[in-house]
């Protein structure tokens, strides 16, 4: 029996987009693939080494550092570059048992020489927007209560530029010296959140475009290494 040539000409049209949707599926795999291949090689180049993971308690404290510490979260932290006084890991977020991470690969940092009281610092302007105040508002929320907004009258072009809260005010004050603040401002984070010898941080603007290369993965390093000179006690940024 001949097949009906409408029934054909229809069926053709959806055969040729059901294969242009594999072949797609298929290049977008091959091309993420070689995409983490090539990042692998960078983190290499860069000096930073695969890990299994934070460890228990190290996770518990990041989490704790960023408020997630609800026990619906995780830590995912694959890769770790260790110099002598401190380590910088590169972690992200995440819901447990989903795939989506929060904040993907926010540099952490464990240098056991810092004393730094608790303390967040987001900047008040992003990508132009003034979205500091309302993001250290949430954090403020987060936290219960416990940060609270650290004036610096002293300083208004820091006061303006920068939202810091902490949960000691004072402490957090005489912490953030003059030479402390100068030196935030010139390195333009997008975020920075401390509390003893452990701090998280999220690179400037530009550093958030670029693509990762091994001198993006270096430029993270450097950046490590210049906050725990900065939070130390030598202020050179």
């Amino acid at each position: 029996m001949d097949g009906d040539p409408g029934s054909v000409s229809n069926v053709v049209p959806i055969l040729l987009i059901c294969a242009g949707f594999v072949a797609a599926v298929v290049l977008f795999f091959r091309w993420a693939a070689r995409d983490q291949r090539r990042y692998a090689e960078a983190l290499a180049a860069a000096g930073f080494e695969p890990v299994e993971g934070p460890g228990p308690e190290l996770e518990r404290r990041l989490l704790a550092l960023v408020q997630r510490d609800d026990g619906a979260h995780e830590v995912v932290c694959r890769h770790a570059r260790r110099e002598a006084g401190w380590t910088v890991f590169l972690q992200g977020i995440r819901q447990r048992g989903a795939g989506l991470e929060l904040w993907e690969l926010q540099p952490a940092v464990l240098a056991p020489e810092l004393c730094v009281p608790r303390l967040t610092l987001v900047p008040r302007r992003v990508v132009g927007l003034p979205l500091g105040r309302a993001a250290g508002a949430a954090v403020a929320w987060r936290s219960g209560g416990l940060l609270r907004p650290v004036e610096f009258p002293e300083d208004p072009a820091f006061g303006t530029a920068y939202e810091v809260l902490g949960t000691d005010e004072a402490a957090v004050h005489d912490y953030l010296s003059s030479e402390r603040r100068s030196a935030l401002a010139r390195m333009e984070l997008l975020g920075l959140e401390a509390d003893g010898d452990l701090f998280t941080f999220a690179p400037d603007e530009t550093r958030a475009s670029t693509p990762r290369d091994a001198d993006w993965c270096e430029s993270l390093a450097s950046d490590a290494r210049a906050l725990v000179a900065l939070m130390g006690s030598g202020v050179e940024p």
